[in-house]
């Protein structure tokens, strides 16, 4: 069964998270600010960070939190080693310096992205 990570359960992450759910992921939400409460009797699991599912790995992590914290939150899950495959909402990066560092691990087949 395919594990999916999504970071950030605002309207976009909540979307993810229904789509992943019905079709039939093992789902697993980190927001610092959620209320989990409906999120675990809809068969979720829920986290405050991502330090709580370290010991996890995951076929896919979707990063939909604030935008400015797309790339850091790259970083964080993949010096995890939670996954190396990312589905990211806009927008991607607010600097090329970021992009630099995100096109040198995707060409060296590193990370991939969907």
């Amino acid at each position: 069964m395919t594990s999916i990570l999504i970071v950030g359960l605002g309207s976009v992450g909540k979307r993810h998270l229904r789509a992943c759910r019905d079709l039939g992921a093992v789902v697993v939400a980190v927001d610092p600010w959620a209320n989990f409460d409906n999120i675990w009797d809809a068969g979720f699991e829920g986290a405050r960070n991502l330090r709580e599912v370290s010991h996890r790995s995951f076929d896919y992590c979707v990063i939909s939190n604030w935008g400015p914290d797309h790339i850091s939150t790259l970083e964080e899950v993949f010096s995890r080693e939670l996954t190396n495959r990312f589905i990211i909402e806009k927008p991607l990066s607010g600097s090329f310096q970021e992009l630099e560092w995100l096109e040198k691990l995707a060409t060296a087949g590193q990370i991939s992205f969907v």
